[in-house]
């Protein structure tokens, strides 16, 4: 159990000193099981806490009064490189029963919280920024009964919230998949391996109609006080990404094109397709590696193990070399080894399956070879590629070219509509009317004020005269011998601008407030401070907080002396100046585990 368990234990005995250390907690804290045995736990503590631990292992063992043993806490853990992380700790005491008089062990079981901290964090924000976020936001219950659903939600399956909100979370399902997803629910809840959750997948859903499409999948598991654990998903349609990676699949275009040289191989390191760029970067016919071994491409150091990493690969799909770019020697013909840069691809279907086809991109680090790599070809296929915006137009605003993004993004029913016109067309007239002067007198003078900055605009929506807000970025393009051009990154930010409407709305609200109002945290840092407690106070914001021992103490023993209490005190202004207030204290604590609560004062001025 101790070392199959995925939850870190760690045991001591009653003078704090390491017996037990499972696998789980050597890769949590980073250091091995031999380093920390017959150490003092306090190496895997913060200084404040291992300063007092001793003291309450003593003081547990002589009153037998239980603070911590017994309980779930949340606390902070120093992992053995010194770096902190939140925690929440179950301690539980035992004991010999063959020999009551012998003194106990200990046994604490350490779920690492700061990924679930995180996913709580955003809540403070509100349900606002749930219901804007553009990222459809699904929360079930532990029996997979849909709890909530965000507007996005209801646009990308086609339902209204009412639709779903009750109902079994399969009604979003393929039959395929929803027959057995009641047995995965009960299988985690008796198990508790994660398969899905805490991961991201590619899987299909079904939205309204029965229309089936893929999604990327995002799920974690949410653990409220007092409530049974639910269930967040993060939900993202894929079906454009597909249908990229579809029409890129094995393009014999860009095989035969591209100065870029690409190796095709299978599963078993056979190359299947060996382009002209390959051919004449490593000096061999097509026909002289075709259905040989990518061994032969390689210096004997790394053929040797070359199998090997191919087998691992298939037995675990554990990620090392595939989808990622790395630095390596090569062979040619001649028995020359050179260094490259390398980039594998594995080619899945539509469906998000291997073809068992693996694509590498070699990339001489000789400057020549370097250049080549850089081609304008290559670059259009990265603008392709891109999900953002692009647009590129030349000195005088005629457009030379654009993705398919920006055309998704400004809904133009084609490249066609808009190539060789100026790109005024997609700007509002007040814009537009100015832009040729703007470009002429860039060309001129050479001062930049757009380009190679990043700024906020308004574009217009193809065929209507609607607007809408952009987020803008400009390069300009210099080629030897050749006019300028200016290449655009595009990004739509109507949504951010709403978001940012409803948090200066909330501070609006709060300056407006008559009551001097202070927002302070759990130490006593101030989060917030209304004008009518700059005026009260004769201070800006930025103001210390001074009572640290009251709030230790009571975030030690938990007794009220001031918080749910009215009281007549004095204050200090910055300048000196005692003034008789009323002070009216709240805690405001939250339903989440690990979000530590806060204390909002409610202050009024005595005459």
């Amino acid at each position: 159990v101790n070392e199959l368990s995925p939850v870190p234990i760690i045991a001591i005995n009653h003078l704090g000193v390491i017996v037990r250390f499972s696998h789980a907690a050597e890769e949590e804290f980073r250091v091995a099981s031999s380093t920390v045995v017959g150490e003092n736990i306090k190496l895997l503590q913060p200084a404040a806490i291992a300063a007092d631990h001793d003291g309450f292992l003593s003081r547990y063992l002589r009153t037998g009064v239980k603070r911590i043993v017994g309980t779930t806490r949340m606390i902070q853990c120093r992992r053995w490189d010194g770096t902190l992380f939140a925690a929440e700790i179950s301690v539980r005491e035992v004991r010999n029963p063959s020999d009551p008089t012998a003194m106990p062990n200990f046994v604490g079981y350490i779920r690492n919280m700061e990924e679930e901290l995180r996913i709580q964090e955003s809540f403070k924000e509100g349900n606002s920024m749930l219901e804007l976020s553009p990222i459809p936001v699904i929360s079930i219950s532990l029996r997979g009964t849909i709890l909530d659903v965000n507007p996005a939600a209801e646009q990308t399956f086609r339902y209204p919230r009412t639709d779903m909100v009750g109902k079994n979370v399969k009604m979003l399902m393929p039959q395929s998949v929803a027959v057995n997803h009641d047995g995965y629910l009960e299988q985690y809840l008796v198990t508790r391996r994660k398969s899905i959750i805490d991961s991201v997948r590619n899987v299909i859903a079904m939205r309204k109609g029965d229309i089936q499409f893929h999604c990327e999948i995002a799920v974690r598991e949410i653990a409220v006080d007092g409530m049974e654990n639910m269930y967040l998903g993060y939900i993202r349609d894929v079906t454009a990404d597909l249908k990229m990676a579809e029409a890129a699949t094995l393009n014999e275009a860009v095989n035969s094109l591209s100065t870029t040289p690409l190796v095709v191989c299978d599963p078993l390191g056979t190359i299947l397709k060996f382009s002209q760029a390959a051919e004449q970067l490593f000096g061999y016919d097509a026909g002289e590696v075709l259905d040989k071994n990518v061994k032969l491409l390689m210096p004997p150091s790394i053929a040797i193990k070359h199998d090997r990493f191919l087998e691992v690969y298939k037995a675990t799909r554990r990620k090392h070399v595939v989808d990622s770019s790395r630095e390596v020697e090569a062979r040619k013909k001649d028995g020359t080894v050179f260094r490259c840069e390398i980039g594998v691809r594995e080619v899945l279907n539509p469906d998000g399956h291997s073809t068992s086809v693996f694509v590498g991109y070699i990339r001489s680090m000789d400057e020549s070879v370097l250049r080549v790599g850089q081609s304008a070809e290559v670059n259009g296929m990265m603008m392709d590629l891109a999900v953002q915006g692009v647009i590129i137009i030349d000195r005088y605003g005629t457009i030379e070219r654009v993705n398919d993004a920006l055309l998704e993004l400004l809904h133009i029913p084609s490249s066609q509509h808009i190539l060789g016109k100026n790109i005024k067309i997609l700007m509002p007239d007040s814009i537009a009317e100015k832009h040729d002067e703007f470009l002429s007198t860039y060309y001129a003078t050479r001062v930049k004020h757009v380009i190679d900055s990043t700024r906020q605009t308004q574009a217009r929506e193809w065929g209507t005269n609607k607007t809408f807000p952009i987020e803008i970025a400009v390069r300009e393009i210099i080629e030897k011998g050749k006019e300028p051009r200016y290449l655009g990154y595009i990004r739509r930010i109507d949504k951010d601008l709403e978001i940012q409407t409803v948090k200066k709305t909330s501070a609006a609200a709060l300056d407006l407030s008559p009551y001097a109002t202070v927002v302070i945290d759990a130490k006593g840092t101030i989060l917030m401070f209304s004008r009518a407690a700059e005026a009260l106070f004769e201070c800006e914001e930025d103001i210390a907080a001074r009572h640290d021992e009251y709030l230790a103490t009571y975030r030690r023993t938990g007794e009220k002396h001031v918080i749910d209490s009215v009281r007549a005190i004095s204050a200090k202004t910055l300048k000196g100046t005692i003034v008789p207030i009323q002070l009216q204290i709240k805690e405001c604590a939250f339903s989440i585990k690990g979000l530590e609560s806060v204390f909002v004062g409610y202050i009024s001025r005595l005459e």
